[in-house]
């Protein structure tokens, strides 16, 4: 956390002599060395034991600075309950020295530090520092509001004449506002952390209060046998940030004792929240939300882009791998693939040279047969062919559907149909097939189905084998024959 100094001149109210009258300012008059002490030789000073001198401060450092010199005798530093006895006698004289110092104290609380004169020898204040701890990454931003500010509001008799405000030209910007009137106040709108506020000090200045934010009200006292300009009349930290606002309350001691304001310091906030309603107002998004707006429109950005890089890739895979929702035409089916058939050895009857079965899916009709076949029961069935030729057209072949015989056609086929003629096939069952199966055109859903592999056809059994291979029903004896059964044995009714 970043540190802040802060120093006051022996001048400044916030520090309090007591008792009144027994410290006096030191001047060039009364001093050949004056000019030695800091900010123009001011110093104050006593030569009274018991004489205290006290300040309060928020900070985790503090400094104290005078003179030891061989007139100066013993002094003790109380701090939080804790006193030590030190030294200011010197040969030869020193000047702006640390006659006190303490670190490492706590931030947490107020501290106060009273240094007490301890014999009737001399001792002297020239100023004091302490440190403070304002911001968090790093020190703060500082602005300064003149007294013309629209961020003071004067309530009560104010001027801001030169003839009535000694010295107004050694004020910051030379300008100041002074009000004799008791209870006349000014309030002091501002956001930040911590602020100053600085006027003048001299014989004619007197009492004033200041209440911060609403809180107790803390009485100083501005009287001073010089007249001093751009002196500290108060110090607030620790505020948090944010909009806050201070009354300053002129409390004459006397007749004719004035309060001077000259200009205000204050120290904005790290959390950006220390927009003011006065001219050097700043307005728009802080520094953080911007940067959290920005950090999320990018992670926003870089997570669509992931998406649609996840979603380009996959469609490129499945367009390669030729996998579904694809834009490839697909390829023609392959033709089917005919059984070839082979006569059986030792069989009479005539057989295929090469021939196109149906599908497994379709039954076999069976070969036209006659003869007579004893089964395996012993009985014997004349088997013959059920569906005698019908009158063939002119072209040859059949007009008329039978079941066993494979349809014939004209030469001109029917389209997308391989046309049989008898004389390649012979008198056995054939049914037409696609001669290439048409191709679609468009979107395939799934992969390409291979050609079906050539496949052996089934063995050529004779009509007695076939028999043997019957399930023999009683009754139904006339379901005995090659299988299937024609349609009348398949309608006849069972009878016994």
């Amino acid at each position: 956390m970043p540190s802040q100094n802060f120093t006051i001149d022996n001048t400044s109210p916030l520090i309090t002599y007591k008792p009144e009258g027994q410290w006096s300012q030191g001047s060039a008059a009364q001093d050949s060395a004056a000019d030695l002490y800091s900010d123009g030789g001011t110093f104050t000073l006593t030569n009274t034991a018991g004489s205290k001198a006290s300040f309060s401060f928020n900070g985790t450092d503090v400094y104290v600075y005078g003179a030891k010199r061989g007139n100066h005798g013993q002094y003790t530093v109380a701090l939080d309950g804790s006193s030590n006895t030190f030294d200011g006698y010197s040969k030869p004289d020193e000047f702006q020295v640390a006659l006190f110092t303490a670190g490492s104290l706590s931030t947490n609380k107020m501290h106060t530090v009273t240094i007490t004169c301890e014999d009737d020898a001399y001792f002297d204040i020239d100023f004091i520092t302490w440190t403070a701890d304002i911001g968090k990454d790093t020190a703060p931003s500082q602005t300064t509001i003149q007294d013309t500010s629209s961020e003071f509001s004067y309530s009560g008799a104010w001027t801001t004449n030169s003839d009535d405000i000694p010295s107004l030209s050694s004020f910051n910007g030379g300008t100041a506002h002074q009000t004799r009137d008791g209870d006349s106040y000014v309030t002091l709108n501002f956001s930040g952390q911590a602020v100053d506020l600085y006027g003048g000090v001299g014989p004619s200045r007197g009492p004033y209060t200041v209440q911060l934010n609403g809180g107790d009200v803390q009485t100083f006292n501005a009287t001073n046998a010089n007249v001093q300009t751009q002196v500290m009349l108060y110090h607030g930290d620790n505020l948090g940030g944010g909009k806050h606002n201070m009354i300053i309350t002129n409390q004459p001691g006397r007749t004719g004792d004035g309060l001077v304001i000259d200009y205000a310091v204050y120290y904005a906030s790290d959390d950006g929240s220390d927009a003011t309603d006065g001219s050097n107002a700043s307005s728009g998004l802080s520094t953080g939300a911007i940067v959290g707006i920005v950090v999320g429109v990018v992670g926003g950005l870089a997570v669509l882009a992931l998406a649609v890089f996840f979603i380009l890739r996959r469609r490129r895979k499945n367009r390669d791998e030729g996998g579904i929702w694809t834009d490839k035409p697909e390829s023609p089916i392959p033709p089917a693939q005919p059984y070839v058939y082979s006569p059986a050895p030792g069989s009479d009857h005539n057989a295929y040279a090469t021939s196109t079965y149906p599908s497994y899916t379709q039954a076999l009709p069976p070969p036209k047969l006659a003869g007579t076949i004893t089964s395996s029961h012993g009985s014997q069935s004349n088997v013959s062919n059920q569906w005698p030729d019908e009158s063939s057209n002119s072209a040859g072949g059949s007009s008329v559907y039978r079941p066993g015989v494979a349809q014939m056609y004209s030469s001109q086929g029917a389209p997308g149909l391989h046309t049989a003629n008898p004389s390649e096939v012979g008198e056995g069952p054939f049914m037409p097939v696609p001669a290439t199966a048409p191709s679609r055109p468009g979107k395939q859903m799934g992969a390409a189905v291979p050609a079906a592999q050539r496949q052996a056809p089934p063995p050529q059994l004779t009509p007695e084998e076939l028999a043997h291979q019957r399930l023999m029903v009683d009754g139904r004896e006339q379901d005995f024959g090659p299988l299937p059964p024609n349609y009348d044995q398949a309608t006849q009714p069972f009878s016994r």
